[in-house]
């Protein structure tokens, strides 16, 4: 799961960062230093380009770690424990995340923050379906 969960991190981070048509230095950076790459700018955007992240159905598929957690918050409710929601802290990582990514360049580009607000817009949608 923890490679899963690395790569869609990854990914989300490269469709922010990308969303304005560049992927700055210092936003390539901060994608390899949290998921532990060594890629720099030009390798990022070529990987956005050879694996459609910039089409619009990226923003419309739940990342796999996601369901995983909100169907695990589900077993654990019906066992009687609903104290702990580990989507919550899946959902807020990829809030943090999205948020750092998108000032890594010390700007703050509106075709970023509309992606942004598109994906969480997508994962609260998908929890408010499936969490129990």
């Amino acid at each position: 799961l923890g490679i899963v969960a690395k790569t869609e991190l990854a990914m989300y981070m490269m469709y922010l960062s990308a969303s304005d048509g560049d992927i700055a230095r210092s936003e390539a950076e901060a994608i390899s230093d949290i998921c532990k790459l060594e890629l720099n700018a030009d390798e990022l955007a070529y990987f956005v380009q050879e694996n459609n992240i910039l089409k619009p159905e990226f923003a419309e598929v739940v990342p796999v770690t996601y369901k995983i957690m909100i169907k695990t918050d589900n077993s654990l409710k019906g066992m009687g424990n609903d104290e702990v929601k580990f989507s919550d802290y899946v959902l807020e990582t990829y809030k943090a995340i999205g948020d750092l990514i998108i000032k890594a360049d010390d700007e703050e580009k509106d075709e970023e923050i509309k992606n942004y607000e598109k994906y969480m817009a997508m994962m609260e949608s998908y929890k408010a379906e499936n969490l129990q």
